[in-house]
């Protein structure tokens, strides 16, 4: 019967997943989106490293189609775009800073303020581990400081490990 032939096809996609013609067919398209992929997150790197506005992505894009490197797209032509491309470069630097902070046997929080335009005060707050000889110093939060003073600096800090749901105090 048909219905007996739909569940035996779904038995087999069940056990071997790979050898489905669906998967073939999403692999076989996502093989032929990977370079595009490649070179649009390397220009929301790109971007995000020089402190650029993400609308900056657009004129990049752009670039990119004139000289006939990438086949235009409107889905990949806005800041929304490189925001999402930046966030998942985000999510993965975080994946790998929580494994390292995981593995290390300690921290230290190291913080570095200054004022903005508005003169509101504002705290950089970065994290130091080391495991086996090596040291790293991964940027955490930027925080606004209610006050300038240390208990706002304290206050800072644990807002931002509270955040990034950080396990690190006693």
């Amino acid at each position: 019967s048909d219905a007996h032939i739909i569940a035996e096809e779904r038995r087999v996609a069940q056990e071997n997943p790979t050898e489905t013609v669906g998967f073939k067919a999403l692999s076989k398209l996502k093989s032929r989106e990977f370079p595009t992929l490649k070179i649009l997150f390397r220009n929301a790197h790109y971007i995000a490293k020089q402190c650029r506005p993400l609308t900056d992505y657009i004129t990049q894009y752009d670039l990119d189609v004139a000289k006939e490197v990438l086949k235009p797209s409107p889905a990949y032509r806005n800041d929304k775009a490189a925001y999402v491309f930046v966030d998942s470069i985000y999510q993965d630097q975080r994946a790998q800073m929580d494994k390292r902070l995981e593995q290390a046997k300690f921290c230290s929080i190291i913080t570095d303020g200054s004022q903005d335009i508005s003169t509101q005060e504002q705290e950089c707050i970065y994290i130091r581990s080391s495991q086996q000889g090596v040291v790293d110093v991964d940027f955490m939060s930027m925080q606004r400081l209610a006050r300038g003073n240390s208990i706002g600096i304290l206050n800072a800090i644990l807002k931002a490990l509270k955040h990034d749901n950080l396990d690190l105090l006693p």
